[in-house]
């Protein structure tokens, strides 16, 4: 997830299982995401199919956010800790 270059991908690899998984990626719109150090102006990117996510990167491409359910149902959500942060426009 923290290299662009999935966006263009049919198959991931599946991290915790280790097997690649089937996905569709689709852009879902330009939004500011929280960052640990601040917002950022960022695109959501979901992804569908055998992995469910949702991902998000800033206008240069870097990966800045990724939120999906755990298996207990609960959301975890992982943010850059070292990306520059944009006002809000």
């Amino acid at each position: 997830h923290w290299n662009s270059a999935v966006l263009h991908q049919r198959q991931v690899l599946n991290t915790l299982s280790g097997r690649p998984n089937q996905v569709t990626i689709r852009r879902a719109g330009e939004e500011l995401f929280r960052t640990t150090s601040g917002s950022v102006r960022a695109t959501r990117y979901v992804y569908s199919g055998e992995l469910r996510t949702e991902t998000w990167y800033d206008r240069q491409g870097r990966w800045v956010g990724l939120r999906f359910r755990a298996e207990d149902g609960s959301t975890i959500v992982y943010r850059c800790s070292t990306c520059p942060v944009s006002a809000p426009q």
